[in-house]
């Protein structure tokens, strides 16, 4: 199954209401817990599965791409004159996929992105993605939004605001390409107003946490709350004999058996935008009887069967290891369950609030790795949607 594979991030701006915060160096490249605020959208890219990303920068545009040469597939574009957030965009034309995601370098909104992606990839329109707007000022068209009962974006006043991100059809930008640049084309007020005004775009409309960098009030809470806020909720689950029948030492396609109630649970998880993520020990590989070739396959195919239901996970970790096992893979490891070496790992990596997430397994490995953690933990004793439901009083 297709799915959107490219992001292109707008880092032009010059910062200038952050004063001499921004005198030496770009907007985008500001610190947040020693790390550059643009570093951090990037690995959020990459770890939802966004493998191509474009940068455009302007302002102090040397300084970017020396400081992203460590990533790989991410492309720097530095404009040799001031184009605008519009003009940039256009001037990448001939690099974009035909959908791409489109976001601002200097704002964080915490929504889970491959469960969007997968949502409205197949839809035939743009999609701005909005938040709710807390005296937001910059941007006047797109910072006081109105929708109506469809989620249409109406001419009327309203409390909603671009948050910034969008998922965008490059034919539709064809028109914008073909008239002649002679002055700066801003997104926000040129193309997406004529977007919306042909009908184009639909609106994603989340409650989640947002962060635009652009103000000193903004940024100086953001060096405060920023890896607080940002922090994601998950369900956590075992695979062989939770969320999919254990056919003993399960890895080929023919042999994934979904257990009740499996996928809907997922599907309601991507709903309220939790990560869902697996958790797996998998001694087969260090007994020699498949390869870890054949588990990313099988997880590959699980999520392919997924995406046919609309559902996904977001991510797989797998233990190889085992003390009898052979070759280099016959050792002790704390990834291995009831060692929380992978969970350990997966909070990391995903900025995870061990506080709002739950583990399912079907073991007493599975409790003790969830409990080492510091994560509530449920027994896979019955169907999945409901102990789903149960754990989130729902």
């Amino acid at each position: 199954m297709q799915i959107l594979n490219q992001a292109v991030l707008l880092a032009g701006g010059q910062g200038t209401r952050l004063g001499k915060i921004t005198k030496k160096i770009p907007k985008a490249l500001i610190k947040f817990e020693n790390k550059p605020f643009l570093h951090y959208l990037i690995e959020n890219l990459k770890i939802n599965k966004i493998n191509k990303i474009i940068v455009l920068a302007g302002h102090k545009g040397n300084q970017i791409q020396k400081s992203l040469k460590k990533f790989k597939n991410v492309k720097v574009i530095i404009e040799k004159k001031p184009l605008g957030t519009g003009g940039a965009l256009l001037n990448s034309f001939n690099l974009l996929d035909k959908k791409f995601l489109f976001l601002n370098g200097d704002s964080f909104f915490n929504i889970n992105l491959q469960n969007k992606i997968l949502k409205y990839f197949k839809k035939n329109k743009n999609i701005f993605f909005l938040v709710k707007n807390k005296n937001y000022k910059a941007n006047k068209k797109l910072s006081n939004i109105s929708i109506n009962s469809k989620g249409k974006i109406i001419n009327k006043i309203g409390k909603l605001m671009y948050s910034g991100i969008s998922i965008l059809i490059k034919k539709d930008l064809i028109e914008f390409k073909k008239k002649k640049i002679n002055k700066l084309i801003s997104f926000e007020e040129d193309i997406a107003p004529k977007l919306i005004s042909k009908n184009k775009v639909e609106v994603d409309v989340s409650n989640d946490f947002f962060l635009d960098i652009g103000t000193v009030k903004n940024y100086k809470f953001g060096k405060s709350n920023f890896t607080k806020k940002s922090k994601k909720k998950c369900f956590f689950f075992d695979r062989d004999n939770t969320i999919i029948y254990d056919n003993g030492y399960t890895y080929k396609r023919e042999d994934l058996e979904w257990k009740p109630g499996a996928i809907k649970a997922i599907k309601l998880l991507n709903k309220l935008n939790y990560l869902v993520i697996v958790i797996t020990n998998q001694s087969g590989i260090a007994r020699g009887y498949f390869s870890e070739r054949h588990v990313k396959d099988f997880h590959y195919h699980m999520n392919q069967e997924l995406k046919k239901k609309n559902a996904i996970i977001n991510d797989f970790y797998y233990c190889p290891f085992h003390k009898n096992g052979i070759g280099k893979y016959k050792k002790n490891s704390n990834d291995r369950k009831p060692g929380n070496g992978m969970l350990n790992k997966s909070i990391k990596q995903w900025n995870i609030d061990t506080k709002k997430s739950f583990f399912i397994g079907d073991s007493l490995s599975d409790y003790l790795a969830a409990k080492k953690s510091h994560i509530k933990y449920y027994n896979a004793n019955e169907n999945l949607y409901y102990i789903v439901k149960k754990a989130l009083n729902v």
